[in-house]
């Protein structure tokens, strides 16, 4: 069976990179409803509740792959070799991250601004102290 020629117009709120990944995603679960044959279900499935549950589950999964990026400020610290205390600081003087409740959550481009913070030796930077020689 050929695949359905449906358009899928970008929506309002997607921009061209989400809509590049998105559109060919939804083609191919519109090509997969195609082939189901009416003799193969038990009864009929509105087409609204089998991509409702389609869509939840991606949202589902998509949901799973944002926390497992979140690192806490626990975890950031390990995997920076410094103390908690030490990420809260940072956290809080560079307003990185999110504060919820009594704990911090970083995702990856946090963890990389924190790297780039924590990575620098205490006291004064060269840079800094060659302005300040020259004026």
């Amino acid at each position: 069976m050929a695949p359905i020629d449906i358009d899928f117009p970008q929506p309002d709120y997607a921009n061209d990179a989400e809509w590049a990944y998105l559109a060919p995603i939804l083609r191919a679960l519109v090509d997969g409803l195609a082939h189901i044959h009416p003799a193969v279900v038990s009864r009929p499935v509105p087409l609204r509740a089998v991509l409702s549950a389609a869509l939840h589950r991606a949202y589902q999964a998509g949901m799973h792959e944002a926390y497992r990026q979140l690192r806490t400020s626990d975890e950031a610290a390990a995997e920076l070799g410094v103390r908690p205390v030490t990420i809260r600081k940072h956290a809080r003087t560079y307003g990185i991250g999110w504060r919820i409740g009594r704990d911090w959550l970083f995702r990856p481009e946090d963890m990389a601004r924190l790297r780039g913070i924590v990575g620098r030796p205490p006291g004064p930077r060269p840079a800094r102290d060659a302005a300040m020689r020259d004026a």
